[in-house]
């Protein structure tokens, strides 16, 4: 099978990629497809910093809104989605930080590995000793691998048993899928001080254009803080400032601690990458002509 070598513009949360995409992707008429594991939920707009309608109307924006908060999209939906559209479109452009969804849809690892939210609500309430026998019931092979104090791999390899109905050591002896894609990896960079005043700034401008605003509608509508796509840093802590249990201020430092900690994650997988074209990012006309430079040597039609 021949891949079809794509363009991806990665980076670490606040870093810009979202705009610098847009730049590119608007000159050249060019598609966006974003790899982001909360800008897929509907809703959620101003929390997961999703291009906006405007930014929508000029540029085509692919794998944003695919469902609703309650529902958990696995990494094998997800991949799929993209396969279809990085195949098929005409000058597509994969744009993230989601490390895990850039894994899924590059270097796939049994992406057919189900989530249940029932069940997994379910195992979690019970101690790790009574989850480690179930799962030696389910799958004895998988229990022989684990600690059996391991609880998040307890869980998540039981949940798949129950989940799949089969062992997961049976699961993951299938061959993991082939991608009809490889990356062309282009990085954006900053400096740790410049990054950590970015995503302060970001934060203050989400609040101004209503975040508080946009987690109470949710609220009201009534999705529970505890699902899945409220992992997204910022909602569970407007949750709590909406409930009274801690104030403004409190609340955004806990934000933007908990972001930089994530982009210092996220600074570790994507170093891990490897073959990475790597670009500064403080000016973004200089980071835009800098991945001109790069995909023109590589992506010829992507210009015409």
């Amino acid at each position: 099978m021949n891949e079809r070598l794509v363009p991806v513009i990665l980076g670490q949360t606040g870093v810009g990629k979202t705009e610098v995409a847009f730049e590119l992707a608007r000159r050249y008429n060019w598609e966006i497809v974003s790899v982001d594991s909360r800008q897929c939920y509907q809703l959620m707009e101003i929390g997961t910093a999703k291009p906006t309608a405007q930014m929508r109307e000029q540029v085509p924006h692919h794998l944003l809104d695919l469902c609703p908060p309650d529902h958990q999209l696995s990494a094998g939906e997800f991949a799929r989605h993209a396969w279809e559209l990085l195949s098929n479109l005409d000058r597509p452009i994969a744009v993230g930080g989601s490390g895990f969804y850039l894994r899924a849809i590059f270097e796939p690892l049994h992406t057919n590995l189900p989530h249940n939210p029932i069940i997994r609500e379910e195992l979690e309430t019970l101690p790790t000793p009574t989850l480690a026998r179930k799962l030696r019931a389910e799958d004895p092979e998988t229990a022989d691998r684990l600690h059996p104090n391991d609880r998040q791999r307890i869980l998540r390899m039981l949940e798949v048993c129950l989940a799949a109905r089969r062992p997961y050591s049976e699961l993951i002896a299938q061959p993991a899928p082939l991608p009809p894609v490889k990356p062309f990896y282009v990085g954006l960079r900053l400096s740790r001080s410049e990054l950590a005043q970015r995503i302060k700034t970001r934060l203050e401008k989400m609040l101004a254009e209503g975040f508080i605003d946009e987690v109470q509608r949710l609220k009201r509508m009534g999705f529970s803080k505890d699902l899945y796509a409220f992992n997204a840093y910022g909602y569970q802590e407007i949750f709590s400032y909406i409930e009274g249990e801690t104030s403004l201020e409190e609340t955004k430092e806990i934000i933007i601690k908990k972001i930089r900690a994530f982009a210092k994650r996220q600074k570790t997988f994507f170093t891990a990458l490897g073959d990475t074209n790597w670009v500064d990012a403080e000016s973004k006309e200089n980071a835009i002509q800098s991945i001109e430079e790069l995909l023109r040597n590589e992506f010829l039609t992507y210009f015409r």
